[in-house]
């Protein structure tokens, strides 16, 4: 594997294969299951904790499945479609943004 950066993204393709796949904004109420922790987050309060600028949270792009929360790009995972050693195919997600985004992904 290469290197990824936070604009990458890996899933277990059989793990999503049976169910629809959405790149969508947030809506009110969406939970993400954070990878590393147990249970889910409210993504507003992810988002406020990492002090994403207000005005764009509803701009950010989210990739689900169905109902879940897999990624949004840039800021974090959920722990939902992980590859591991037995993963037999793979889903790799690649995001990029314009220039204008620089202020929310800066460090």
């Amino acid at each position: 594997w290469q290197a990824f950066s936070a604009f990458d993204a890996v899933f277990a393709a059989d793990e999503v294969a049976d169910q629809t796949l959405w790149v969508r904004n947030r809506r009110n109420g969406d939970r993400i299951a954070l990878l590393g922790l147990s249970g889910t987050k409210k993504l507003k309060e992810l988002l406020i904790d990492l002090k994403v600028p207000k005005d764009w949270r509803d701009r950010l792009p989210l990739v689900a499945a169905g109902d879940r929360i897999l990624w949004v790009p840039g800021i974090r995972r959920s722990r939902h479609a992980l590859v591991g050693k037995r993963t037999g195919k793979y889903l790799w997600v690649h995001a990029e943004f314009a220039a204008e985004w620089r202020e929310v992904f800066a460090e």
